[in-house]
């Protein structure tokens, strides 16, 4: 079997070996922050790219880089605060099984799975700056959203694991907000 992703650590993996690590890391942050409260209610990975809902659980589907992006954006506000609290693994009623995926892991597991799997930012970056996809309007907040992802995508190619260390970061001050 060919390769398909050549993780941080430099571990290159074939398809059966990649769907392997992408289930077993999507466990690992559902047994990590007690995303289920009954293990047998928890669906498969395949079916929480579909879902939205679950019993009384809404299920959203924002992996690593949308994190760290949010986490920034919040850092920026005055009420910082109460937005980072919204941005745990685990929120009232709210969980985020792909925590700690990468976006490219999420699209390589969809693409691999045969699943359709929509990119949660509407942004796009193009040679005269920013647009949207979708929507006809472009607000602050998006542009914004766009050009702090952009600057994260550089900083990770100078810097491994910046988008992992922002996120791990708010994990560590989870008891401070």
């Amino acid at each position: 079997m060919k390769q398909v992703i050549t993780l941080q650590n430099g571990s290159k993996l074939n398809e059966q070996q990649f769907i392997k690590y992408f289930e077993k890391k999507v466990f690992y942050t559902i047994r990590k922050f007690r995303l289920f409260e009954d293990i047998k209610q928890r669906p498969k990975v395949q079916e929480l790219f579909l879902l939205t809902k679950l019993g009384k659980i809404t299920i959203f589907h924002e992996c690593l880089d949308d994190i760290s992006v949010l986490v920034l954006k919040a850092m920026m506000k005055t009420n910082g605060k109460k937005e980072l609290k919204k941005l745990l693994p685990h929120v009232s009623k709210i969980i985020r099984p792909f925590y700690l995926m990468s976006k490219e892991e999420m699209i390589l597991y969809s693409k691999l799975k045969k699943i359709r799997y929509k990119l949660n930012n509407d942004f796009q970056v193009c040679s005269s700056g920013f647009h949207l996809q979708q929507s006809p309007k472009t607000s602050i907040n998006n542009i914004q959203d766009a050009e702090l992802s952009s600057f994260l995508n550089e900083l990770e190619k100078q810097q491994r694991n910046v988008k992992n260390s922002i996120v791990n970061s708010l994990l560590k001050l989870e008891n401070l907000i």
